[in-house]
């Protein structure tokens, strides 16, 4: 798993691209964060530069709005990505309707369990060490490690649902 990184030190995020913000305004309303952007070290850098130029008196209340400018930069930032955590976990969890996946999710499960069973059970039990029986098992198996790697990678993976939550914003239908 990835470290934690605060959010203002990403150049590229999902939560900055545009056209999700638009969305996310209009479903939002009122409780929008600002629409501002990190302000990055090179800016903070050369607009201090600019800061020392001035005359010393003026100098204190110019760095300290500068700062307030930052750290604000960086709330919204923040508001912004928590806002975009909260429409991931959404699409993420989008229930389909249908009977069909519950039922073959269902079927899936119970047989990956009892391939583990019969890969554990081949450990103690003598009768159980033969290639049919083993076979299909190390498939489920496989199947099963498959299926958890590939929904950790969806669930951390944030750019992965950037489509989708757009989608959903827009109002259209999500499926599967």
């Amino acid at each position: 798993m990835r470290p934690y990184k605060p959010a203002p030190s990403y150049d590229v995020a999902p939560w900055r691209d545009p056209r999700w913000r638009t969305l996310v305004k209009n479903r939002l309303g009122a409780q929008t964060p600002n629409d501002t952007l990190p302000m990055s070290q090179e800016i903070y850098d050369v607009r201090l530069k600019m800061i020392e130029l001035r005359p010393v008196e003026q100098r204190q209340m110019a760095i300290a709005d500068l700062q307030a400018e930052r750290i604000a930069s960086y709330m919204d930032d923040g508001k912004w990505e928590q806002w975009y955590d909260h429409y991931h976990q959404i699409v993420l969890q989008q229930r389909d309707p249908d009977v069909d996946p519950h039922v073959r999710t269902g079927l899936n499960f119970n047989l990956q369990t009892a391939a583990l069973y019969v890969l554990i059970s081949a450990i103690v039990v003598p009768r159980v060490r033969h290639w049919w029986c083993v076979l299909p098992a190390c498939l489920w198996f496989l199947i099963l490690l498959a299926e958890i790697y590939w929904a950790w990678k969806r669930f951390s993976d944030k750019w992965y649902t950037l489509s989708d939550q757009l989608k959903y914003l827009s109002g259209d239908e999500l499926r599967p």
